[in-house]
């Protein structure tokens, strides 16, 4: 009997589908699918209803809100979103958020 749990380990369908986007050059396109995805869990109900993903390329996330008081609250956490959103993504993909 061969014993292939040491040399096999099944990938999930999200890791083979990440790596496909990866070698394909769909990064930007499966992160803004993602954070789009997990943005209420991110930031709570009432930041998400007052806000939407409007970009992500090159680490630079893009946010568009329905007022300037949203804007500047959010510049003024944007360190803190960050670190959030990389901690949800597992990863250190969002370098920079542009809020307008």
């Amino acid at each position: 009997m061969i014993d292939l749990s040491s040399k096999f380990q099944p990938n999930s369908l999200k890791d083979i589908i990440q790596q496909l986007a990866k070698r394909k050059g769909w990064d930007d396109q499966w992160i803004q699918a993602e954070l789009k995805n997990r943005w209420e869990k991110i930031v709570g109900e009432k930041i998400a209803s007052e806000t939407e993903i409007d970009s992500f390329k090159e680490g630079v996330l893009s946010i568009r809100t329905k007022s300037s008081t949203w804007r500047t609250e959010l510049n003024l956490r944007a360190e803190q979103l960050i670190i959030k959103i990389n901690e949800e993504l597992q990863s250190d993909e969002v370098e920079k958020i542009v809020i307008r």
